[in-house]
Parts: structure tokens; sequence; C-alpha cells
């Protein structure tokens, strides 16, 4: 490393240069246990490589490399303030490479998180950090007649200041910068962003990790900005749907659901019911309900997190029995991730935990009037239109339905198997013995031990899928002598 913190690689041809750099960045951790000389060189080294150009992104990885491992050595603001002036030019520079200003912000985020608060360091630290991607998307906005053409640099310039922020959650909150530097004219140019460019996904995705990034940072200090934010995100999900917006208000449910905060909770509940409406009007009128299988997987994921640790908050909307309906139109569904997310939630929205005692009313009314389209979707599912992978979700789901209101289900199936149009049971005919022995295993009382009961749905989809011969089920009956 001697030579290189010497300085005698500058000029060499960049191949070598590269490696040199790609050196560096993969002896950083030695580098920063008591090698001061070594890592001060090799830090100059490190940024007059980022001036040649085939190997200037090693060399911006090499930096943060050695801003992660040596932020004891290089995290005094003196230090940081001359690195913040020698990377200007290159985070300013708008046509080096996203990647290569990732790594640059990052780096420096590190640094800027470990200073102190006293004499505000952190604070005009921060502020030099963002200012360039703030004045390139000041200038970026200021040519409303290339709003389109210039979203990728917008979003670029939106995951800069995410990056610049993403590291400084460790700060008292009485002292913490980033609040107060958000305020002084970054969040009014985000909130600009957010209202011109609600119709291009790439940047609205970058504002929900900015969004995301917020509140890990900021907690219950985002406070004054949450209104905004939130509904942000739902003005744009209306038109955008991405999958960063359904898990940024996930987080938001989490984290500030329970704040004894009128205004907040009315938020929460505006937000929700408009992804909810968006969602669900989506459903109704694709063609194909399968098409966006991570959006729906974030979708049932957040609203099953609601369940959670808000129940109140979803159960309480007005559009609950709309969700449910959606809920049940997406049992037969084949992608693996979101029907499990779907199948998962239908559970916890049947026997939702007793923080929701006060909203049990919603669930009842739900199964009441849909109850017997779940049970026939869920029936379907079981026994030959779900893929193999799902069945045990299928087998847990008819088990809740019938642990919920076990007596609406024996009428259902009875009103089923004798109209079964539109239900899907395979090489087993709905008024067969092998159909009448299963109805009558799963709704006996007492009912089964959980365990059993999930054995005796297994084999009953088997039976339905020609994997197990019709008499299958007879062990059981013998066993338990109350079916036949």
């Amino acid at each position: 490393m001697t030579p290189i913190a010497q300085g005698h690689f500058s000029g060499q041809p960049p191949a070598l240069v590269t490696s040199a750099v790609r050196l560096v960045g993969n002896y950083g951790k030695w580098l920063a246990t008591d090698q001061q000389p070594l890592l001060e060189g090799c830090v100059r080294f490190v940024l007059q490589s980022l001036m040649v150009a085939p190997c200037a992104e090693h060399a911006a990885v090499a930096f943060r490399a050695l801003c992660v491992h040596a932020q004891k050595q290089l995290g005094r603001f003196e230090t940081v303030q001359v690195l913040l002036s020698i990377c200007e030019p290159a985070m300013r520079n708008a046509e080096l490479s996203v990647d290569l200003r990732i790594a640059l912000t990052e780096g420096l985020a590190r640094l800027v998180a470990s200073l102190p608060t006293r004499d505000e360091q952190a604070r005009q630290a921060l502020s030099a950090l963002m200012a360039p991607p703030c004045t390139l998307l000041q200038a970026t906005l200021s040519q409303e007649h290339a709003l389109r053409e210039n979203a990728e640099a917008v979003a670029t310039q939106i995951t800069l200041i995410a990056s610049s922020i993403r590291y400084c959650d460790r700060f008292r909150p009485e002292k913490h910068p980033v609040l107060p530097v958000m305020q002084a004219g970054c969040w009014e140019l985000i909130m600009r962003v957010a209202g011109a460019y609600r119709g291009e996904a790439r940047v609205f995705q970058a504002l929900c990790e900015l969004y995301s990034n917020l509140m890990s940072t900021l907690q219950t200090l985002l406070r004054p900005l949450l209104p905004q934010l939130l509904t942000s995100l739902a003005e744009a999900f209306t038109s955008t749907p991405v999958v960063g917006c359904l898990t940024t208000f996930r987080d938001a449910i989490e984290r500030y659901g329970s704040q004894p905060d009128e205004e907040l909770a009315s938020v929460l509940s505006a937000v929700m019911t408009t992804i909810i409406d968006s969602v669900c009007a989506w459903q109704r009128t694709t063609a194909d309900p399968e098409a966006q299988p991570e959006l729906l997987t974030a979708f049932w994921e957040m609203c099953h997190r609601c369940l959670v640790f808000q129940p109140g908050l979803l159960l309480s909307l007005q559009c609950a029995p709309a969700l449910f309906d959606a809920a049940i139109a997406c049992v037969r569904h084949q992608e693996f991730q979101h029907t499990r997310a779907v199948l998962t939630f239908i559970c916890l929205f049947m026997c939702p935990t007793e923080a929701a005692n006060e909203y049990r009313e919603t669930s009842a009314h739900c199964l009441q009037t849909s109850g017997a389209k779940l049970l026939k979707e869920c029936l379907s599912g079981l026994a030959s239109a779900s893929p193999d992978n799902l069945v045990d979700y299928q087998v847990e789901l008819i088990r809740v339905l019938i642990e919920a209101c076990p007596t609406a289900v024996g009428t259902w199936l009875k009103q089923i198997l004798s109209e079964p149009s539109g239900l899907s049971t395979g090489s087993v005919a709905p008024g067969s013995k092998a159909m009448q022995t299963f109805a009558a295993l799963v709704l006996q009382q007492p009912a089964l031990p959980q365990t059993e009961f999930q054995c005796v749905a297994s084999d009953f989809s088997r039976i339905c899928r020609g994997k197990l011969g019709p008499e299958s089920l007879d062990r059981y009956v013998q066993r338990g002598g109350s079916a036949g």
C-alpha cells in the first residue's frame, strides 16, 4: 500500500490505476486500523482517480468503503468539509453515472452521520452534502417544457437526497439535523416534484424510497411533514401505482398508527381508503388480474400488516367490505407470492386479534354477506384450481373459515353442493361419498384437532387431484366414528 499512498500510481495506465483503486477499497478495513499515514495517502489517491474516466466508478466505490471503515479517522468536521469540497464537482456533474454519484454520496453520508451536533456541525455538513442534488433539482424543475424528458434526472437527484440522510438515525431528537435541513428549502422542492411527476413511475418510486428513509431517520420528528407526505402518496398512487408506495405506507402505519393524534389518524384513514379503492377498481376492470403480482403482493401484505398493528384503522373503513370481496376474487389465483399474501390476509380478517374486538362486527358482516362465495372459491382452490404449493394455505383458510362461523359454513356447503355452478372439484363429484365424508369430517363437533383437520383437508385435495383413491378419507371416519 505504501507506493499507492505515496502517489507512485498517479499517471499510470488506467487498467493499473483501476487495480490499485480496487485494492484500496478491499483493504479499507485494514487501513482503518492504526494506518493513518497510509489511510490519508490512499484517500488522496482514490479521490484523484475520480478524474480518470475508466476507473472513476471503482474509485467512488473504494471511497465509500474507506468512509465506512474509517469513520473515526475521517469523521472530523474539518476533514469532512475538505472531502465535501473535493467531491462537490463530481456530485454536481450530471454527466457522471448514477452509481458513481450514489457511492460518493453514501460515503460522505457515513461521515456526516458520525459528526457531533455541537456548533451545528452535522447540520452544516448535511446541508453541504444535499446542496448539489438540490441545486440540480431546482434547475431541472425550472425547465417546465421538458418535464417528461427530465424524469430520469429528477429520479436521480431524489435518490441522492435519500442517500444523503440514509445514515442519520443516531442523533438525539433535540439536535437532529435532518428536519431543519429539509425544511430549509429541500422539502418544498420535493413536494414540487411530487406534484409535477406523479405520473412518472421511476420518480414516484424514488420519492417513496426518500419518504421511507425520512421515516426511519426521523421517527416521530417527521410529524410536521407527515400529512403532506402521506397525501402525496395517495394522490400519486391513483395514477401511478408502484410497489414503493405500498411498502412506504405500510411502514407509516406501523410507525405512526398508534399515535394519539386525531389529525394524523384521519390522514392515515383517508390514504388507506384511496389506495384500497384504487386497487379494487383496477382489479374489477382489468382483463388480467394477475398481471402485476409484485404490486398485489405489496398491497395484501400492507393490508395484513395493518390488521396486525392497527386493525381498527382498516376494519373501521367504509370500504372494508369491498376489500374483503376483492380478496375473495384472488383466492383462486395461481401466482404464489401474492396469493399466499391474500390468503393470509383473509384468515386474519375473519379472526382478528384481540386488539380488534370493537371492530369484529365488520368481519361478521363481511362473512354474512360474502362467506358463501369465499367458501366456494376456497373449496375450488383446495380441490383443483390452486397449484400444489398453495394447497396448505387453502387448507388453513377453510379451517379458519369454519372456526369463525361453523354453523353458517354447514348451511353454505349444503347449498353449494346442491347447486354446484362455478364450483371446481376435480375428479370428485359434488354429490359423491368422498365429498360427503369430507364435509362431515370438517364440520363435526367437537371440531377435529388442527393437525388432524389439516391431514383430512390435504388428503381431500389429493383425492380431487387424482393422487389418492376416493376411499382414503375412510380411515379418519373409522378413527373418529362421527362421520359417515
